[in-house]
């Protein structure tokens, strides 16, 4: 498993435990965006943006 896709299920994870463990999953994410290609960059993003609104959806449940 790469990097992105390592990231991305970890980060999977993470978001059902807890929307604290997938806010500090989502900052590890945005932090390791520079470290990829240019080229993966709107695509992981894309994703990040798609799992703060599942946090803060969890936030606003809570």
């Amino acid at each position: 498993m790469n990097e992105s896709a390592n990231l991305h299920h970890t980060a999977h994870v993470e978001s059902e435990l807890s929307p604290s463990g997938s806010i500090d999953s989502i900052r590890d994410r945005i932090a390791a965006v520079q470290a990829q290609e240019l080229d993966h960059h709107v695509n992981e993003y894309d994703a990040i943006h798609e799992q703060l609104q599942r946090a803060l959806t969890a936030i606003d449940g809570i």
